[in-house]
């Protein structure tokens, strides 16, 4: 009998320091998780719509002219969870308001609405028909993706597909550049840009930006578009998930340091050297997979390659949507691009950014 009321005495006492511990830990993890959330200032964020950005906590950022790619912390504050949604200025005059937990901007006549399915965020532009029920709280059915094509919506989400090729048929193309070693060619690609009036693409390594500072500057004051080509240019495939990590992100603090832009959302594979597994490393970490219609082959210049042999393989295989990589660190794309980009345009084609196709 004694013991068993020494057991009817410790038996709650037990259950009741339990939950205390269980609380504390509780309590303990989230405050450490609310301590380490730092939020971007949204007056360093330079838009015309502000004031709409303060209901989020953006971990970070990419700006497109007025478009804008933001990352934002989930209701956990976890780094890892974080989704991205695109916004412009067209909404900027707009209300903000909650429909369901959701939130939704509806400017005009059109809603904007976000909705999260299956970890990622599906953004929708609808036009308002006052004569029906309100439906901006249904949730669409996501769309699978059935080929690397990635179509120009209006937003961009990241997903483990890689692009290749926009998918249009419009006759417009993409030039993307590379930099990784010298900068031959990087003055008389940027006259051309200028001349034509066209917003360049260009893929650098984290040592390039921290070698090549002042020509980083010099594509960034430009106002062109300066994406992840990862930080020391290793193969991909060869590495562990981890080491795959600290590459793009080594490449990405290494680079926005000199632009003060992320290089997110997109990233390309040194050699174009990927696989699934590379593809879906760099979409949990915010990075879409960026591959090439044509590699024009100016980086074999040292081999022998020619600049007509170079000109004739981006003119023999021109179509819409195809996206060209070249390269900085040579002579011939410098001497062979203002023919390249006279000849497109003469054909009827125009030439656009990465984003410009992608994200609008």
């Amino acid at each position: 009998m004694k013991f068993r009321k020494i057991y009817i005495f410790l038996i709650p006492l037990a259950i009741s320091l339990l939950l205390f511990v269980l609380i504390y830990i509780f309590l303990t993890v989230r405050k450490e998780n609310e301590g380490s959330r730092e939020c971007v200032k949204v007056s360093e964020i330079e838009v015309d719509f502000r004031e709409e950005l303060d209901i989020f906590c953006i971990k970070t950022y990419s700006k497109v002219d007025q478009s804008l790619y933001i990352e934002i912390y989930n209701e956990e504050n976890t780094y890892e969870r974080v989704r991205g949604i695109v916004l412009d200025s067209s909404w900027a005059s707009g209300k903000v308001e909650e429909v369901d937990g959701d939130i939704s901007f509806t400017v005009n006549q059109s809603v904007l609405k976000i909705i999260e399915l299956s970890d990622m965020v599906y953004i929708t532009i609808r036009e308002v028909d006052e004569s029906k029920p309100d439906e901006s709280s249904v949730v669409p059915e996501p769309v699978p993706v059935p080929t690397p094509v990635i179509p120009s919506t209006p937003s961009f989400v990241v997903t483990s597909t890689e692009i290749s090729r926009i998918n249009t048929t419009q006759k417009v193309v993409v030039f993307t550049f590379d930099g990784g070693a010298g900068i031959q060619s990087l003055d008389k690609i940027l006259a051309v840009l200028d001349k034509y009036d066209v917003k360049g693409t260009f893929f650098v390594t984290g040592k390039w930006a921290e070698t090549q500072k002042e020509s980083l500057e010099k594509i960034s004051k430009a106002n062109h578009e300066v994406f992840n080509h990862t930080y020391s240019h290793p193969n991909l495939t060869q590495l562990t998930d981890s080491a795959i990590i600290e590459e793009l992100s080594k490449g990405e603090s290494a680079i926005s340091k000199v632009t003060g832009k992320t290089t997110k959302p997109f990233y390309r594979p040194p050699y174009g050297a990927r696989d699934k597994r590379v593809r879906e490393i760099a979409a949990s970490q915010g990075y879409q997979t960026i591959y090439w219609s044509i590699d024009a082959l100016d980086w074999k210049e040292s081999t022998g390659t020619t600049e007509q042999e170079v000109k004739d393989r981006v003119l023999n295989n021109l179509n819409p949507g195809y996206i060209y990589l070249m390269h900085i660190g040579d002579n011939i794309t410098g001497n062979v691009l203002d023919e390249l980009f006279s000849t497109i345009q003469s054909r009827g084609y125009s030439i656009k950014s990465l984003s410009e196709m992608l994200i609008k």
